[in-house]
């Protein structure tokens, strides 16, 4: 897994990807590496298993702060749904509500699809160069 590396801006970027997460901007080559940017607990490991496991919590901390903006998050593994914050209490009146179509599905299938899921929330922000050479949200 090829390291973070910590740049100022996005116009310093000479990586494939890039992540804006906490405050921070960080580039890498690696997909694996913009996860285990956002969960220190992402390793590298040729365990899928392990691995999915690892973007199944990842996406379980998204789906808590997605709460607090009041957001319909489902975490799903390709098109099997896993989880989801079935109660979202819009107007702060403390009644929760079931909802019937999600603002969101954080798709933990692999790392890319995680991205797109992430992109959404305001928890980071996955950039990655085009072939003109500019970073676009995946």
């Amino acid at each position: 897994m090829e390291a973070l590396m910590k740049i100022n801006n996005i116009k310093e970027a000479c990586s494939k990807y890039v992540l804006n997460f906490d405050g921070e901007i960080y580039e890498t080559n690696d997909e694996k590496s913009i996860i285990q940017g956002m969960d220190n607990t992402y390793l590298e490991s040729n365990d899928n298993n392990l691995l999915l496991e690892k973007r199944i919590y990842l996406a379980k901390k998204i789906l808590l702060y997605s709460i607090m903006l009041n957001l319909k998050v489902e975490i799903h593994n390709g098109s099997e749904k896993l989880e989801e914050n079935y109660k979202v209490d819009k107007d702060n009146s403390g009644n929760e509500v079931y909802y019937e179509e999600p603002d969101i599905i954080l798709n933990v299938e692999d790392e890319i699809s995680m991205f797109k899921g992430i992109n959404s929330t305001s928890f980071a922000s996955v950039y990655k160069k085009n072939d003109c050479g500019e970073y676009e949200l995946i």
